[in-house]
């Protein structure tokens, strides 16, 4: 399973790490955030997680996914969940 994240703090690089023992095929290729907190947590954890991008768009336009996973601040997640849902990705909020 193709994943990127948007907003990658502390919660997804958790669920990155949690998701990634649990399922096998779980493969974080991109992310976007201008200050990916989670990176550090997700790094200290040998989670890698891809590819940055600098938008969203740019990040769908360049990876095909199987998920998005929506981690951004909360007044950004429902224009985040639409151009994920656009491009025809399910998504995970």
């Amino acid at each position: 399973m193709r994943v990127g994240i948007v907003g990658l703090g502390y919660r997804l690089g958790y669920l990155a790490r949690i998701f990634s023992a649990t399922l096998s095929d779980f493969q974080v290729v991109a992310h976007v955030d201008p200050e990916p907190f989670g990176l550090t947590y997700t790094t200290q954890y040998d989670i890698p997680v891809g590819t940055h991008y600098e938008t969203l768009e740019a990040m769908l336009a360049g990876e095909k996914l199987d998920l998005l996973m929506v981690g951004s601040p909360n007044h950004m997640h429902l224009g985040h969940i639409r151009t994920g849902l656009d491009h025809g990705v399910r998504v995970f909020s």
